[in-house]
């Protein structure tokens, strides 16, 4: 799992930066809510997507500076081959659904508070250096 989830974007940041830093470009990652806190029975998927989160801070740290912008998405449970069976348990899809609603829940207090627009479920979990989509 690591090789794919957190190498494939060492690997694939590394070999890019070098023109992203002359073109001022930008790399948007795919890691997962997995990655933030991790999840039920995944501790190896949770570990490598965290890889990829803080892979993600460093980098917008690291390469902001020279108008690289690094961002992360972090999707929830996604329906696929591989988690076909984990669509039929429905406590851990409630579990999920509850995660889901709670992080909903604290985003719009969080927007009462600042007065920030609200934003789509996908970008609650957006990380990195934020400002313009790539």
């Amino acid at each position: 799992m690591q090789p794919i989830d957190l190498d494939g974007v060492f690997y694939g940041s590394r070999a890019a930066l070098p023109h992203l830093q002359h073109t001022k470009g930008c790399i948007v990652n795919t890691a997962s809510v997995s990655g933030l806190g991790g999840d039920w029975n995944l501790s190896f998927y949770n570990a490598a997507k965290g890889g990829v989160v803080n892979l993600t801070r460093s980098l917008a740290l690291d390469y902001g500076r020279d108008g690289v912008r690094v961002n992360a998405v972090c999707p929830s449970l996604t329906r696929t081959d591989l988690t076909a069976d984990m669509f039929k348990d429905e406590a851990l899809l409630q579990a999920f659904r509850d995660r889901i609603a709670l992080a909903l829940a604290e985003h719009k207090a969080k927007d009462q508070l600042t007065g920030l627009g609200r934003q789509s479920t996908l970008a609650l979990a957006s990380l990195g250096t934020g400002g313009a989509a790539c």
